[in-house]
Formats: C-alpha cells, structure tokens, sequence
C-alpha cells in the first residue's frame, strides 16, 4: 500500500513538472527552431523516463527530478543575474562630419563628437564617479533604445545631455546626465538596465519606451495563456537551456572553425541601404516592399505588459530614492507626412522581407503611446508624452523615430519645461 502511494505521489509530481516544463517551451514549440524542440522532447523523456525506471535507479531518478525542478524555480532569479544588456564599446572618442549634401543635410550640423565612459555611456561630463556623488550634484539616467541613444548626435547635442544643460541653467547646480540609451532594447533589457543603475544613486531616471517592442509585437506575435508564468518562466532564461547552448555553440565553433551558423541566417533584407556622405549607412524606403501585411491589434503584447509592470514596480520600491520619469515614443507614423519623410522610413518593422501597411504602423505606435501614457497615470508616476510635442516632419525627424538637432532640442527643451514643474529635487 506505501509503495502504491509513493508511485501515485511521484506520478503527481512528474505531471506538475511536465505540465510547467511545457508551458516554459509552449509558445517556441510552433516555430520552425530544431534546437528547442530537441530540448523540449529531452526535458519530457528526463521527467517521464525517471519515473518508468525509478524502481531500478531510484537515486539517479530523484536526482534528475530536482535537477528539472531546481532549473524551473530558479529561471527568473538566474535570468535576472546572468543576462546581458548591451553597452557601448568603452571609453570611445571619435567625430562623426556630415557634409552639406549627404542624405542628412541641414539635418545635422558639421562635426558631432561622440564619447563614452569607463561604463560605456554617454555622458554629458567627461567624468562621472559612479562610486561616490558629489554634495548638490543632480545625477540623471536615461533609458532606452536608439531614439534615447541618439548615435547620429554628439555627446552635447542629444537630448539627454542638452536636457542637462537647460536644469543646471535653471537649477543653478551641477547635473550629471548617463545616458545608457542602445539600438534595439526593449523593455526586458530596460528593466534590467534600471536595477543595474539604481545601484550608481540616481536622483531622477528617464524611461523612453515604444518601437523596438511594437516591432517585437509585429514580427513575433506571441500569444500566452498564463503570461506571468510563461514569461517568467521562459525556457529561454534557464540555466539548465542556457547550458545546452552553450554546449551547442561551442560544438559548432570546433565544426564550422567559428563560422556563423547557417540556420540562424537571416531573412533578406530588401530595405535600401545607401551611404551618406558623413559615412554613415542609412535604410530607407521600408514602405515599398511589395509584401504588405494589414495588422491591427487591439492590445499592446503581452511581454510588454509584463517588463513595464516589473520596471513599473522597481520604481515604486524606489520612489524614496529616485523618481522614474516614462516617455514615449515620438514617430513619422502620421497621414500628414510629406513624401519625402515618407520615403526615409525603415522600420515596419525593420530587417524583415514584408512591411506592415501604413495605417498599420498609424495605429499600433498609438496603440502603445496611449497604453503607456494610461498605465504609467494609473501608478500615479511621472509621465510626460514627448510624442505630443514633436511634429512629425523632416525638420524634427530624420526617418521613423530618430531625431534631427532641432528635434533633439525640441524634445530636451519640454521635457525641461516638464521636469521643472513636476518634480522637486
């Protein structure tokens, strides 16, 4: 009779884990990924064959039973540790010169100096001790992807550092101004940037969210039936998944003697890439391809959701530290565009061989500027919609969503305006 109850336990206890390694895998288990799969079919062989033979290899069953067990309890903690968020090359210093007839004439104005820290930020000081504050210096962060990195702009002309400039006129003290802004994040690496950088003692940290998740959304739109687990609990972030790759990676290192793998190629391209004068490689004209796709979504993803309840709820934990200032995200997406801008966009969505149709891209960035202004009022946190206050026109925006200097210094100058009337420091 014990031996029947232990065999009913253990079978209750191998469906629990195979159930939850499923809902781990679920949404990857329709796409055309080999490697996962494999993975997918080896954790279930682990559970259901540890149960078969337990009576013969009891230790060893037990072992691997937890072994899966500790992998699933431990996948948020180990992502949160582990994961990456990219940076800046350190310590750079180059100029970039545009030239009076490249593609961003008058867009731009002659040489931009570009700079990064010890940190790989750029900084609006040369040096900035992340290890101790000076007494009345304001220290501000920004956050984001290319739109907050600004990359075709100097140090002193991006929005974050001329936002510096106009409190330190008005505050009349020293305003430190990092801004950690990289091409192509997304929420997830935002929330992991802003545990990162609450540890440097910020006073005020400023979040830009919109495109690359909306792209994310667009490209891979993935449907969960418990998002809290299933995003949490993603295979993906796993030590266990992590290790298999890793093995992988090396395996294919030793075959291909560091050749990339094939399988990971991918698609065509068939935006125009041309080359300005300044040197710079520029995309353009997204919006001709001849695959057009109608996608309209009644909802911001469900990823989305997630990342900006997990940054929304680090900053609440934080509100007697630093205050967390969301923006959204300024776009060309706009019927009244004239052709020429129109005909600079790259990105619906980018690297991809379709484009979204234009009312498409009209709606799913309002989509997400509407649900973000909505959400972030519901917390009772800073919100300042930017997108509102810059015209979407080739004066203020070189292509989709990055600026030119004048649209850089629109955007600093209300964002000053807002920051001086809704934050006391």
């Amino acid at each position: 009779m014990l031996h029947l109850k232990n065999n009913i336990f253990y079978l209750f206890i191998c469906s629990i884990l195979s159930g939850l390694n499923y809902f781990s895998f679920r949404v990857y288990l329709y796409e055309e990924d080999y490697f996962i799969f494999l993975n997918f079919i080896i954790f279930q062989l682990i559970i259901w064959l540890s149960f078969i033979f337990r009576k013969k290899f009891n230790t060893a069953a037990d072992v691997l039973i937890i072994l899966l067990f500790i992998n699933t309890i431990s996948t948020p903690i180990y992502f949160v540790l582990t994961k990456d968020v990219p940076i800046l090359q350190k310590n750079l210093n180059y100029s970039v010169k545009y030239t009076e007839d490249g593609f961003f004439a008058g867009m731009f104005d002659g040489t931009q100096k570009i700079f990064t820290d010890k940190k790989g930020f750029r900084t609006n000081k040369k040096k900035i001790n992340y290890k101790s504050k000076d007494q009345g210096t304001l220290r501000i962060f920004t956050i984001g992807a290319s739109a907050t990195a600004d990359m075709q702009l100097g140090n002193m002309k991006n929005w974050s550092s001329i936002t510096g400039m106009l409190l330190e006129k008005s505050l009349k003290r020293n305003v430190e101004v990092i801004n950690t802004g990289i091409n192509g994040l997304r929420s997830f690496q935002f929330y992991l940037k802003l545990r990162d950088i609450s540890k440097y003692d910020p006073d005020l940290v400023i979040i830009m969210t919109g495109s690359n998740d909306w792209n994310q959304h667009i490209i891979r739109n993935q449907k969960f039936i418990f998002p809290n687990y299933e995003i949490n609990y993603d295979i993906k972030n796993s030590p266990l998944y992590n290790t298999f790759r890793n093995i992988k990676k090396t395996i294919i290192r030793k075959i291909y003697k560091n050749k990339k793998d094939s399988n990971k190629a991918k698609k065509k391209n068939t935006t125009i890439i041309i080359e300005d004068g300044s040197g710079v490689k520029i995309q353009t004209g997204s919006l001709y391809k001849k695959e057009k796709i109608i996608f309209i979504p009644d909802d911001v993803s469900q990823k989305y959701k997630f990342w900006i309840k997990k940054i929304i709820d680090h900053c609440n934990k934080n509100r007697k530290n630093y205050d967390c200032l969301f923006l959204d995200q300024p776009n060309s997406y706009n019927k009244n565009i004239s052709k020429n801008l129109m005909d600079r966009i790259w990105g619906t969505p980018p690297n991809v061989d379709y484009t979204l149709t234009f009312d498409s891209m009209i709606n799913i960035s309002n989509l997400y500027n509407k649900w973000i202004k909505k959400r972030i009022s519901e917390e009772s946190l800073l919100m300042f919609s930017v997108s509102e206050k810059i015209p979407p026109s080739l004066k203020y925006l070189s292509d989709d969503s990055h600026y030119t200097e004048l649209g850089s210094n629109l955007h600093a100058k209300e964002l000053h305006e807002f920051i001086i009337n809704n934050i006391n420091f």
